[in-house]
């Protein structure tokens, strides 16, 4: 949906700091899919986890949705302070192209200290299959959005990452006016509040959904190595 076309003194009567918002790259952001390897077509116990085979490329015209604001997830997405990649509280929606031009193939090694992700793959790592489980992120590190709708649900106001109004139809500015003033809220330390995340501990979770999934039962492995591209 388009960004509305808003008036000064429409856009200043509400406060949308702490509203769903959506950003928007046109990118390259690195992007990164993995798939869990095995060569039996049911996963019953643990040693049928065999493998990791990893695609990376890069990701243009990608945007996220923030559903539950409390105003220090904006902040963070228009100071790009995310960490590594995209924290949970940021869900992907559209992606306008991806260009994938790198594979890599690892082995799993488990044992009862824990699990390395990166290990030597088996000899007939050619034989194995995907068994449905996988984990794609974006790396977002130091990366700052094109630009931002306010109010993603309702008005859908396009700013740029100052907190200026910006035109919807060439990302021009079109005034001088803030709806978003990033200045006067360095005061508040609720709104530097926000989760990171780093892909050693988004494979660590992903890892752990699957012990979860699978081997409800067994003690989930700590992770030892984890991939890193």
């Amino acid at each position: 949906m388009p960004a509305k076309k808003i008036t000064k003194n429409t856009a200043l009567k509400k406060d949308y700091l702490r509203l769903p918002f959506e950003i928007y790259f046109s990118g390259p952001l690195y992007y990164t899919s993995m798939d869990l390897m095995s060569e039996k077509t049911k996963i019953k116990k643990i040693n049928d986890l065999e493998g990791i085979h990893v695609e990376k490329g890069r990701a243009y015209g990608v945007s996220f949705s923030c559903e539950k604001n409390n105003g220090s997830q904006l902040v963070c997405c228009m100071t790009g302070s995310h960490d590594e990649v995209e924290p949970e509280w940021l869900s992907v929606f559209d992606v306008e192209d991806t260009n994938m031009n790198e594979g890599y193939d690892f082995g799993l090694e488990i044992d009862p200290d824990g699990i390395i992700l990166n290990a030597e793959p088996c000899d007939d790592f050619d034989y194995l299959e995907a068994t449905g489980e996988s984990l794609d992120f974006y790396e977002m590190e130091d990366q700052a959005p094109d630009y931002i709708i306010l109010d993603a649900d309702g008005d859908r106001i396009k700013i740029d990452c100052e907190g200026y109004l910006i035109n919807d139809e060439d990302d021009n500015l079109v005034r001088r006016e803030k709806i978003i003033d990033l200045d006067a809220l360095d005061n508040d330390p609720s709104l530097q509040d926000f989760e990171t995340m780093d892909i050693k501990k988004l494979q660590a979770n992903w890892i752990k959904s699957i012990w979860g999934k699978y081997f409800p039962k067994a003690k989930y492995p700590v992770l030892k190595k984890h991939i890193h591209i």
